[in-house]
């Protein structure tokens, strides 16, 4: 079975497996606020390309979330994140360096418990790499992640939370003068600190 199809399932069970029960312990837990957030952290990421796997190497993370709260147990919105596999060169001194993965999702938190403290985090999208080096490519494809999360209010309105994240991607392959790379995918685990703001 393959990634995507795994993550399908698991998002279906969350559905009809979960919900109702959450539904059942929190029907009282009306929100509906919007709200925003921003993270960081570090992960170990693998990159594959031609048939070649690189080491797991830990790299820096950084998102921003945002979105609406229609249930106390309930996060729906979007995530922008990404990773920093090589850090970019100035653009006039050394233009032809950096390399990177940005994310696009959308996302869900699912928060099971009455107490709403640990939560799943599940989101997928749009998933793009970007390879400055001459010799390198960019190319889209497709990403998801899972996570397990748990939050402290710091006050009424603001949040601190801690999230750790399996995340995997697939890029189109890419055939043209300046490069040709096939089997593109990475996955990483990665562990992030946050704050939102509702």
């Amino acid at each position: 079975m393959s990634s995507f199809k795994k993550i399908s399932s698991f998002i279906t069970f969350c559905y009809f497996g979960l919900i109702p029960s959450v539904v059942s312990a929190q029907s009282d837990s009306t929100y509906r606020k919007f709200y925003i957030g921003v993270n960081m952290g570090t992960g170990l990421l693998q990159l594959s390309k031609n048939d070649l796997t690189s080491d797991r190497n830990a790299r820096y993370a950084l998102g921003f979330c945002g979105g609406y709260i229609p249930f106390k147990w309930l996060w729906l919105g979007f995530d922008l994140n990404g990773w920093l596999i090589e850090p970019y060169g100035n653009f006039y001194k050394d233009p032809a360096k950096g390399i990177s993965i940005s994310n696009f999702y959308g996302e869900f938190k699912l928060f099971p418990f009455k107490a709403p403290r640990v939560f799943a985090n599940i989101a997928g999208g749009f998933s793009n790499y970007i390879n400055h080096h001459p010799e390198g490519s960019n190319a889209n494809g497709r990403g998801a992640l899972l996570g397990l999360g748990y939050k402290m209010d710091l006050t009424k309105r603001l949040e601190l939370f801690f999230i750790v994240n399996y995340g995997f991607g697939r890029f189109n392959d890419v055939n043209n003068l300046a490069a040709h790379a096939y089997n593109q995918h990475y996955d990483v685990i990665g562990f992030l600190l946050g704050v939102s703001f509702h």
